[in-house]
């Protein structure tokens, strides 16, 4: 379907070619140990919680998506920074789990507990099966 050209609206940015959505980045897949799977478990991770992960996560400048991964027959969660000065700008950290709460608690637990808030490189995907 062609707009017509009365139609048409103004160029956005000049004209200039806008980034796409998802900037080329490098997903983070951290492979939790047998003791850091068990101490997650052992988390509390109610409605509160959960708020309070998202307001925080939100605030400080990251975009949280939830997805089902059929690839992976379970729930998946990323945190994308948003900021081009935040030093894990470039890196999408990725957490999954058996529902959607659960890959949120994952992803949260390695933003804070296991990274502090520091992404790196170097962690390859996870042939694990998804234990939470």
């Amino acid at each position: 379907m062609t707009v017509p050209p009365s139609r048409k609206l103004p160029p956005i940015n000049g004209g200039k070619k806008l980034p796409p959505p998802f900037r080329p980045a490098t997903f983070v897949n951290q492979e939790l140990t047998r003791e850091q799977r068990e101490h997650l478990k052992g988390i509390r991770f109610e409605y509160d919680d959960v708020e309070n992960c998202l307001a925080n996560a939100l605030d400080s400048g990251y975009s949280v998506k939830l997805s089902v991964d059929s690839r992976n027959n379970c729930y998946a969660a990323w945190l994308v920074p948003t900021d081009a000065n935040n030093p894990n700008f470039g890196y999408i950290l990725s957490g999954r789990g058996s529902t959607p709460i659960k890959a949120l608690k994952q992803v949260w637990f390695l933003h804070e507990a296991i990274y502090q808030r520091e992404w790196g490189v170097g962690h390859g995907k996870s042939s694990e099966p998804i234990d939470d």
